[in-house]
Formats: structure tokens, C-alpha cells, sequence
């Protein structure tokens, strides 16, 4: 190497250039490659299309040929049936010209008679018209009279209103003074009746205390005689009581002095019978039915009562049960006039 660069100091440049080239060659041809690869898709892609439109063509081709063919089936069956057609035109102008034009030949003829039926009635209304043009100035002519009568009439009727608005200008003011008056004896009248509500409020207040007063004086009698019969009650109980010991010992001392067992006569015996003790000690006597009757149907107070509750008191006064006793049976709260009339009546202590 030492030999060789003693030789020849140059450097060497053909070996960089050597390597290139093969390189710069292979890019080459990969390009190529890629190219032709791409062109060949493309191709391919572009081939594709033209089989597709090809067999488009072709079946727009095969759609032609037989619309073609349906065309030429229809043109020789127009051919051949074009002289029928022909026939039957011919036969229906024969017709028309048989039967509608004298059709229209009528109608137009009634035409014809309409329209101068209408030019004569056109006549006549023009005629009409002139007639109603003259009398319808005429009738112009009287309502414009009767118009500049109507307004005198107007003219005259304006001035009765101002006339008659002076005159309520006038009352205008009579009717402020009225309407003050009126003011005045409103206020009189509601204070007059403010003072009759009052003095009505006070006498009703009084009526009420009164009547309170009343009731409460009259449970306080109430009570007070029923605490009062109550008392005497309870002392007729004890005479009575004390009349049947003093009777009983009476008869015990008779019977001890005659020698006999405890006996009475046979009045005494009869008596006894209609006698019966009472639940609190006093001895009960029956009432004669015909005396409680008739009690019953003079004493005032006992028509409230049904049938039942009348039956019940006779009964109970009948066994010789109290009056009070009787009638705090069917009353809720006993009649003092009844209790008092059936006492007395029926001679009864309680």
C-alpha cells in the first residue's frame, strides 16, 4: 500500500461510481415495477368497465331489437286493420250526417227564435226603462218637495229641543235642590231607623232576660214543691206508719182482752182484702175502677198521652198506686195541674 501511494498520490474515483450505477439501476426497474403494476390495475379496472358497458349494449341491444319487433307486429296489424277502421269511419260520418246535423240544424233554428224573442224583449224593456226614467224624475221631483218640508219640519223641531233644553236648565237646577232635599231626609230617615234598630235590639235583650228570668223562677217553683211534696210524702209515709202500728196494737190489745188469737171481724177481714202493704211500709187500698175513670176523663192535661200510657196510669191508680208515682210513669216531667187535680179527685195524699 506504502509502495502504491508512493507511486501515485491521485485518488481513486471510479469505485464510488461503480456502486452507484447498479443501484441507480435497481431503483429503476422497481420503478418500472410499480408503474407497470399500477398500469396493469388500472387496465384491469378500465377493462372491467368496457365488459360492463359491453353487456349493458347488449342487453339495451336485445331491448331495441324486440321493441323492434313489437313496432313491426304492430305496424302490420295497423296495415291490416286500417281498412276496417276506414269502414267504420265512413259509417259513423253516414250516421252523423243522418242524424246530428239535422240535430243541429234544430238547434241552431231555436237559437235563432231565442234570439229574437230576446231583441223583443229588449225592446220592450228599453221602452220600460224610458217609461220608468219619467216616472222616476217625477217621483224625484216629490221627495225633494217632501224633503225641504221635511226639514222646516227639522228647523221647527230644533227649536222646540233648544227651547226645551232651556226650560231643563231650569228644572236642572230644581232638581239639584230636590236631590238635596231628598239627601237630607235620607239621612233623617236612617238615622230614625238606626234608632228603632236600637230601641227594637234593646226590647228584644229585655224580652230575652225577662223570659231567662221567668224560666229560671219558674224551675226554681218547680223545684222547690217537688222538694216540698218530697217532704210531705215522706210525713204522710210516717203517719201512715204510725196509724198502722197504733191500729195493729189497738187490735192486739182487743184480741188479748177477749181471749182470741189475732183476728178482726168480718168487716175488718173484708176490708183487708181491697188493703195491701206498700213497698216502702205504707198500707196501699185500692181505687174503685169507676172513680179512676172518671178522674181520668175530667182532668185536663192527659190528652198527649196514647192509649198504652192511659191504660198503664189506670192500672197503676187503680191497684191504689201514688198519683205521683203514677204519673212519673208516663211523664217525663210531671204536670204539677195534673198532679194536683188527680190528688184532690181521687182523694189521694201522695
Amino acid at each position: 500500500m506504502s509502495n502504491q501511494w508512493g507511486r501515485n498520490h491521485q485518488p481513486r474515483t471510479g469505485g464510488s461510481s461503480g456502486f452507484l450505477l447498479p443501484v441507480f439501476l435497481c431503483l429503476i426497474i422497481a420503478g418500472g415495477g410499480v408503474y407497470l403494476w399500477f398500469a396493469r390495475q388500472t387496465m384491469q379496472a378500465e377493462i372491467a368497465a368496457v365488459n360492463a358497458e359491453n353487456i349493458g349494449l347488449t342487453t339495451t341491444i336485445g331491448t331495441i331489437t324486440a321493441e323492434k319487433d313489437k313496432l313491426a307486429k304492430d305496424l302490420k296489424a295497423f296495415r291490416e286493420n286500417s281498412g276496417d277502421w276506414a269502414g267504420e269511419l265512413e259509417k259513423e260520418f253516414a250516421d252523423l250526417k243522418l242524424n246530428e246535423v239535422p240535430k243541429l240544424n234544430r238547434l241552431l233554428d231555436k237559437r235563432d227564435a231565442d234570439i229574437s224573442a230576446l231583441e223583443k224583449q229588449m225592446a220592450d224593456l228599453r221602452v220600460n226603462a224610458a217609461k220608468a226614467a219619467d216616472e222616476s224624475a217625477a217621483t224625484i221631483s216629490a221627495i225633494s218637495s217632501d224633503l225641504e218640508t221635511a226639514r222646516q219640519a227639522v228647523d221647527a223641531r230644533e227649536k222646540q229641543v233648544r227651547d226645551l233644553d232651556a226650560e231643563m236648565q231650569g228644572l236642572a237646577g230644581d232638581l239639584a235642590a230636590a236631590q238635596d232635599t231628598v239627601r237630607k231626609r235620607t239621612a233623617e230617615r236612617d238615622s230614625a231607623r238606626a234608632a228603632l234598630v236600637a230601641q227594637a235590639q234593646e226590647a228584644d235583650a229585655k224580652l230575652a232576660a225577662a223570659k231567662a228570668e221567668n224560666g229560671n223562677t219558674q224551675d226554681a217553683t218547680m223545684q222547690a214543691l217537688q222538694s216540698a211534696l218530697e217532704a210531705e210524702r215522706g210525713k204522710v209515709t210516717d203517719l201512715q206508719t204510725k196509724l198502722a202500728a197504733a191500729d195493729k196494737a189497738r187490735q192486739d190489745d182487743a184480741d188479748a182482752a177477749a181471749g182470741l188469737p189475732n183476728a178482726g171481724s168480718d168487716a175488718d177481714r173484708g176490708a183487708a182484702a181491697n188493703t195491701e202493704p206498700a213497698q216502702d211500709g205504707r198500707v196501699v187500698k185500692q181505687r174503685p175502677e169507676s172513680e179512676v175513670e172518671t178522674a181520668l176523663r175530667l182532668t185536663p192535661g192527659l190528652g198527649g198521652l196514647d192509649a198504652d200510657d192511659i191504660e198503664g196510669l189506670r192500672q197503676k191508680l187503680v191497684s191504689g198506686g201514688c198519683v205521683t208515682d203514677a204519673l212519673e210513669s208516663v211523664f217525663e216531667r210531671v204536670p204539677v195541674i195534673v198532679m194536683r187535680n188527680l190528688m184532690r179527685d181521687l182523694k189521694s195524699d201522695c
